[in-house]
């Protein structure tokens, strides 16, 4: 049940500049409290915050015929470490 509701660390420009943020894509039908017990089971580390965000599905037409491309759904959380808690997230 863990790993179905984390799917992927995201590995950004934007993520790592965060100071002690981590961020997950997650399941979109998963809660806080889920998404923390699954982050302290999995990389045993303790949770202070975690913020959810959903972004909406985009669309963008390209190529030569102006072929029109719907990216998912996505919702990402954005995890904050107690205090003094070390975590090798990224590189996993």
């Amino acid at each position: 049940m863990m790993r179905t509701v984390l799917k992927k660390p995201l590995i950004t420009e934007k993520a790592v500049s965060k100071d002690k943020a981590y961020v997950f894509e997650v399941d979109k039908k998963a809660n806080k409290a889920q998404i923390k017990r699954a982050i302290e089971a999995v990389y045993k580390v303790k949770v202070s915050n975690i913020t959810t965000c959903v972004q909406k599905n985009k669309t963008h037409r390209a190529g030569k015929h102006r072929v029109v491309k719907t990216f998912p759904i996505v919702k990402k959380a954005y995890i904050t470490l107690r205090e003094g808690e070390i975590s090798d997230i990224k590189v996993q």
